[in-house]
């Protein structure tokens, strides 16, 4: 009987203890078998890139200058040949990528573009005619488009030239002289005038007064100084810096004459109104520029080519160059 007491006080012992317990380490689920994680992810290591990413827009600066050339000759005050020429040069930055097509427009509001060119090698043909036959049914070009592609970065190219219509005639600058003999001396005076409707200052002037055979070139003295004598050219040339709108420049030079031509009164240098030169002996050739200016309303704007999309930005240079011959 003692035996049978103390192992009913064992079991007993023994389930109390187990009731005693938490009852999470009572039930303790059966985890499933599962493949650890790292496994999973190099199984299918591109299951989060499966689905196709945009790519982004490429970003092209284009640097644009635009350069009109106006060459003109005058006789007595009047026009006598004048022609206005423009020419448009691109640069692709350097950190823009190469060979991405965009879409140059010429624009010309008020119609003085007469024949455009443009340089085959940087333009689709095939979108530029397309335009020209666009352009062809209405009659008169408002708009020169291309889609240009640019194969380098970093350095200018020609893309088009143009020549204006006669009935652009800008007067960006009046020259005038007059011719008197002294005694031994042929003196002349010479103004440069700037149109005040300019609208940027004149810059680098190379003024050139051809001079005739009846004076010693070598003896010319001006003012204010600094005339330099081309033997070679028998011209007297003088350098300005700048002349701004509606400025006036003034010199003179003075030249020996000729023995012959002093001992000869009737001659050619002495001739017309007694002690009067001719203006027409001492011709003037003046060059310079302008910067910031343009002596047309030509525009132009860049635009994305068909299909093309891109972040397009744009700088435009412009300026215009003169040559101006006087003959008086």
């Amino acid at each position: 009987i003692g035996s049978l007491s103390g192992n009913s006080n064992s079991r007993m012992t023994n389930t109390s203890r187990r009731n005693l317990q938490p009852k999470e380490q009572q039930q303790q689920p059966r985890q499933p078998n599962m493949l650890p994680q790292t496994n999973i992810q190099s199984k299918h290591p591109n299951h989060h890139h499966s689905q196709p990413q945009s790519q982004p827009t490429p970003r092209i600066m284009i640097s644009i200058a635009l350069t009109e050339e106006i060459n003109c000759s005058y006789h007595q005050s009047k026009v006598k040949t004048l022609t206005v020429d423009g020419v448009v040069q691109v640069k692709l930055h350097p950190s823009s990528p190469i060979n991405i097509p965009y879409k140059l427009i010429i624009s010309d509001p008020i119609h003085q573009i007469k024949t455009i060119h443009e340089n085959r090698k940087y333009i689709d043909q095939k979108q530029r005619l397309q335009q020209s036959i666009k352009n062809d049914q209405k009659q008169i070009k408002s708009e020169h488009s291309y889609v240009v592609t640019m194969p380098k970065a970093g350095q200018y190219m020609p893309l088009a030239k143009y020549r204006c219509n006669s009935k652009v005639q800008p007067v960006p600058i009046r020259v005038q002289s007059r011719v008197r003999i002294h005694g031994i001396y042929s003196r002349v005076a010479l103004q440069i005038s700037s149109n005040p409707s300019n609208t940027g200052k004149l810059t680098d002037l190379n003024i050139h007064m051809a001079v005739p055979r009846h004076v010693k070139g070598e003896t010319v003295a001006t003012s204010p100084v600094g005339g330099i004598w081309d033997g070679e050219e028998r011209c007297v040339l003088w350098c300005v810096a700048e002349l701004g709108n509606g400025e006036k420049f003034q010199l003179q030079a003075q030249f020996e004459l000729v023995p012959s031509e002093i001992l000869n009164p009737q001659s050619d240098a002495v001739t017309g109104t007694g002690k009067e030169g001719r203006p027409e002996d001492f011709p003037v050739l003046v060059r310079c520029n302008c910067e910031h200016s343009q002596l047309t309303t030509v525009g132009i704007r860049l635009e994305d080519a068909p299909g093309v999309p891109t972040d397009i930005s744009m700088s435009l240079k412009k300026r215009f160059k003169l040559s101006h011959k006087e003959k008086p």
